[in-house]
């Protein structure tokens, strides 16, 4: 999913998700709140390949992964980063269902965390989504 998302490759991402599939995105708000994005596969996708905005960058670290038979958790450290620095950070949290063999994303949540918390570019993780496979 994140090579996927930094390809633009709507065919990958369509592949790693479920149809049920929701990404839930909280985000602080200018008062101080927070907003919940939900959003389907199809408006995650379009999101995230939409030729007017830089590739997402989203290296992953420090990977959990927890099955039992058909169902999956992953929790790992993310950090997106643009051409200028770390756009921001965080934890992504996925479930995911194995079916017909195939493991998909049921649901992506994630935490956030703006630059300013987020530290320096990580060097321990190459910007280079190709050599991340």
């Amino acid at each position: 999913m994140i090579n996927a998302m930094y390809d633009r490759d709507t065919a990958a991402l369509r592949a790693t998700c479920d149809s049920s599939a929701r990404i839930t995105l909280p985000r602080p708000t200018a008062n101080g709140g927070m907003r919940l994005l939900v959003l389907s596969p199809e408006q995650f996708i379009g999101a995230v390949s939409n030729p007017n905005q830089p590739p997402a960058d989203e290296p992953l670290r420090g990977l959990r992964v927890f099955t039992d038979g058909p169902t999956a958790m992953v929790w790992a450290e993310y950090q997106v980063r643009n051409a200028t620095g770390v756009s921001h950070c965080g934890y992504d949290a996925f479930t995911l269902l194995r079916r017909g063999g195939e493991w998909r994303i049921l649901t992506v949540t994630d935490s956030y965390k703006p630059a300013a918390e987020c530290g320096t570019v990580w060097t321990d993780a190459p910007i280079d989504p190709k050599r991340r496979r």
